[in-house]
């Protein structure tokens, strides 16, 4: 790989990872809101619920990626105030190549977007994580 495309890619990482962050916490609060206004009496209640069937291709791994990696990377980020560099180290840690977290970062949340289950699930999982 040369050099100047370990460049382009570092800052490609850079720029993603305050969204990353931003985005994971934007879904927790919509997670929680879903569940409340689908009659969950608390949050805590709901969190050991999932409508979402393990074997659902919703569920498969982005780039190798699978989703209760990419809330522990993201969830991580969030709670030790990361920056791009240690979210990448963190992903790595997790067994995510850089490539294949780059890919994960974009394609997790945009598969989420418009799926309300997937979402909520999302939600019930980065509760139930431990980073």
């Amino acid at each position: 790989m040369g050099i100047f495309k370990q460049f382009r890619d570092m800052a490609n990482v850079v720029a993603v990872a305050p969204q990353l962050v931003d985005q994971a916490r934007q879904m927790q609060v919509q997670a929680q809101a879903y569940s409340q206004a689908a009659g969950q009496a608390t949050w805590p209640a709901f969190a050991g619920t999932s409508t979402i069937d393990p074997t659902d291709p919703r569920l498969a791994p982005i780039a190798g990626v699978s989703l209760l990696t990419y809330i522990r990377v993201v969830k991580g980020a969030a709670e030790q105030n990361l920056g791009a560099d240690a979210v990448v180290a963190r992903a790595a840690s997790l067994g995510a190549a850089r490539d294949a977290w780059q890919q994960a970062a974009y394609e997790w949340p945009a598969r989420m977007r418009n799926d309300l289950n997937l979402a909520t699930h999302y939600g019930t999982l980065y509760g139930r994580v431990v980073a």
